[in-house]
């Protein structure tokens, strides 16, 4: 931004320095163009970028500005840029969220929210490694890229997700460019020569008085659904799969359940409770409660591979201290190895569990 320094009368000092604050968060060179040595220390005082006497011929001006740019853009590349991927960071979604949500406010445009996430990632991190499934993600990005217009955001959201803001929100062609995005990762080839999909979920933006949080919620509950019908697929956030219940299973052995069958909670208002002994456990994507009350089982040795899988799905509740002690990897102790004790430790779980 440019600006003329006989402006300056016609702004109070604060208004001058809370303009230049703004433009810093953005990272917008600013340059004051005057007429005299006062006014360049005023410029450099309030925070402006450079400072051009009226005399500066054009060619110099054009030099300058060059390197401004190319500075700001190095900046924001640092600041805003996941360097695994090249995508943007969530400090960039939530400038460009609010960017969206303005206009929307004002003109009443409303835009579309997607989260997608890579089918069983966490197996094969395990499996090829960590370097490996880094280059994948580098490679996935690659292709939403491509698949996605160039009026579209594209932000990794955390691990194996990726957050995109379609600038657009008529269902065809959402659906659309969605079905381009996961057809090009289905087709991808490696070098291990495994398959790789995508599950996606979105939803459409078009109401101010919601936050980024409760937008992705949305999209999340599609995202999951997806999972739930078998990965590999889009789904539009609706009203029915927000009603639809979500499974929360608890994995405990088959002596504990006889004990606790009768006083378990088998009802909530959001998830299905299921339970079930440790040799019925399988990977997925629906939360989980693990509760250990023997430390040298093959179950409490798998506890850490199970943990790394599913970091943000299991929860291992240890039944006695003594039991955490020599397990090392837990999310809750029991008070005591009682009926009571487990079962209102159950109960408190599934309160906290996400709406």
């Amino acid at each position: 931004i440019m600006m003329d320094v006989e402006l300056w009368s016609n702004f109070r000092e604060r208004d001058i320095q809370s303009f230049v604050s703004k433009m810093k968060k953005l990272y917008v060179p600013l340059i004051v163009i005057g007429t005299n040595e006062h006014y360049r220390l005023a410029a450099y005082s309030y925070g402006f970028d450079d400072y051009w006497e009226s005399w500066i011929p054009m060619e110099e001006r054009l030099v300058r500005l060059g390197h401004h740019i190319e500075k700001a853009r190095l900046v924001s590349k640092a600041l805003l840029v996941d360097e695994l991927t090249g995508a943007f960071n969530r400090k960039y979604l939530k400038a460009t969220f609010g960017r969206f949500m303005s206009r929307l406010e004002r003109s009443g445009e409303s835009f579309t929210l997607a989260l997608l996430d890579i089918d069983h990632f966490k197996q094969l991190n395990d499996t090829f490694g960590h370097a490996y499934g880094d280059e994948v993600l580098h490679r996935v990005a690659e292709e939403i890229r491509l698949a996605i217009r160039s009026s579209d955001e594209l932000i990794r959201y955390g691990g194996e997700e990726f957050l995109v803001i379609l600038n657009v929100s008529d269902r065809q062609i959402v659906d659309a460019v969605l079905e381009r995005v996961r057809t090009r990762i289905e087709q991808m080839t490696f070098s291990y020569e495994h398959h790789l999909t995508v599950s996606i979920g979105y939803t459409r933006v078009c109401e101010t008085g919601l936050t980024l949080g409760e937008w992705c919620a949305y999209a999340d509950e599609a995202l999951y659904k997806a999972k739930r019908d078998g990965r590999n697929r889009i789904i539009r956030y609706s009203t029915a799969v927000r009603e639809e219940k979500r499974l929360a299973y608890v994995t405990m052995s088959p002596r504990k359940y006889a004990r606790l069958a009768d006083q378990l909670p088998k009802q909530h208002r959001r998830y299905e409770v299921v339970y079930r002994p440790y040799g019925a456990y399988v990977c997925n994507d629906h939360v989980e409660m693990f509760v250990l009350d023997e430390s040298g089982s093959n179950e409490a040795r798998t506890l850490s591979a199970v943990k790394e899988q599913r970091g943000k799905y299991s929860h291992i509740l240890a039944v006695t201290s003594r039991t955490a002690a020599e397990i090392g990897l837990y999310d809750d102790v029991s008070e005591a190895d009682s009926e009571a004790a487990i079962t209102e430790k159950i109960e408190q779980w599934l309160e906290k569990l996400p709406d």
